[in-house]
């Protein structure tokens, strides 16, 4: 379940309620549109009900997303939601609950009145205590994990201290005794966090058109000028892009990222060393011996399974079709998948594709992939009712799927 928050409109001060996933901010007062992004993690706090109490801000780490894993022979997935606290707290709870989805929570303020105390708990812990939920046997070697459409974001449980008793702010309930032995560490208070949230304003820096995009739009679009903009690391950059086009009516355009690479590890420069490597039937041509590798990633959320099948089906498709960079007016599905987490699916697609699966296993964990070229590519899909179907590679996508894939 998505976690909500609330946002002032920087124009004229409305507030919006906004799903952690979302980005795209449009006010329905003012009408301005501006772009939510952060450098790191976004920083929220739970809504509290003691006004004029000196609060202190205790920090739990959450993820949200899918884990991959290649254990033994086999590659499997879960969908993980947890809250851990992020900091050693005598008495405080271990997780925040179901208490994120049940009220909207608001950005941190770092100016607020208070005392936030620093998270002590790095991420990679909380991704290896997620990646133990629902593996498969310990007897079995895990090769590979990839944490993919995840979000990952840190909460304050507001606190405060009263007649030497911790009390929930949220609740007005004590949670502790301060007689019990619990200490407040000076050392771990942050009077003034230094994350700070970056509104950026939706106009293209190359001609200064609006740019397009949905809510838990990735990437913005300038039909003007025709370029393509990827929100990450607080600013906006430029994305090479390409439109596959495709002769037919009703074609939606589905967004996928190309990603040309370089490998150590394993003798895989090429597309028909991929093909061998990974045993595949198929007859390879002359051409593919200098055709360097590339994986292919969706650029869109879609259900694990799925998201495995079209790692794997494009790869192996490779499509090779006469391109054009026009945007025009065409049907362009949203890209709600960062390029930085498409460019973890590279063992995924190996192991994916790979019919003697014993044989390719356990050379993952040795395999070293370096992004070398990253292009998004917009494949024609036409609408028969029920699928999307990309009439020259024959590659299927359930509509329904799609669209629950924007929900994830």
């Amino acid at each position: 379940m998505d976690i909500r928050f609330q946002h002032e409109c920087p124009q004229c001060g409305a507030p919006i309620e906004l799903k952690e996933s979302e980005r795209f901010l449009q006010c329905d007062f003012c009408g301005v549109r501006n772009y939510l992004c952060s450098s790191n993690h976004f920083h929220f706090t739970l809504p509290h009900s003691a006004p004029g109490k000196e609060l202190i801000y205790a920090p739990y780490m959450r993820y949200k997303g899918n884990v991959f894993f290649c254990q033994g022979i086999k590659t499997d997935f879960r969908f993980v939601d947890v809250t851990q606290l992020g900091v050693p707290l005598t008495g405080a709870p271990p997780s925040l609950g179901f208490r994120p989805q049940a009220m909207p929570l608001k950005v941190i303020d770092p100016a607020a009145p208070g005392a936030f105390i620093k998270p002590t708990l790095p991420q990679s812990t909380l991704l290896s205590k997620v990646s133990q939920i629902g593996q498969m046997s310990a007897a079995k070697d895990v090769h590979h994990r990839a944490y993919i459409g995840d979000v990952t974001s840190l909460i304050y449980l507001p606190l405060y201290v009263y007649q030497n008793k911790l009390y929930d702010a949220v609740i007005n309930e004590p949670i502790t005794s301060l007689e019990a032995g619990l200490e407040l560490n000076p050392s771990l208070v942050d009077e003034k966090p230094p994350w700070r949230l970056t509104v950026l304003a939706t106009i293209c820096p190359v001609c200064g058109w609006n740019l397009e995009g949905e809510k838990d739009s990735v990437a913005l679009l300038c039909r003007h000028c025709g370029k393509v903009w990827e929100a990450a690391g607080g600013r906006l950059s430029l994305v090479d892009h390409v439109i596959i086009p495709d002769i037919g009516t009703n074609l939606t355009y589905l967004p996928f990222w190309k990603m040309t690479v370089s490998t150590t590890g394993l003798p895989l420069k090429t597309f028909a060393d991929f093909l061998k490597i990974a045993r595949q039937p198929r007859v390879i041509f002359d051409e593919w011996e200098n055709e360097p590798m590339s994986f292919w990633s969706p650029a869109f959320k879609i259900r694990p399974k799925l998201f495995l099948d079209l790692l794997r089906n494009t790869t192996i498709a490779q499509p090779t079709y006469s391109y054009s960079e026009t945007l025009e007016r065409k049907h362009l599905f949203p890209v709600t998948l960062p390029s930085s987490e498409a460019a973890q699916t590279f063992k995924l697609t190996l192991a994916a594709a790979s019919i003697k699966k014993n044989d390719v296993f356990p050379l993952l964990p040795r395999v070293r992939f370096k992004l070398e070229k990253l292009t998004l590519a917009y494949l024609a899909f036409m609408d028969n009712g029920h699928e999307m179907v990309q009439p020259c590679s024959q590659l299927t996508i359930n509509k329904n799927a799609l669209s629950f894939g924007r929900y994830l």
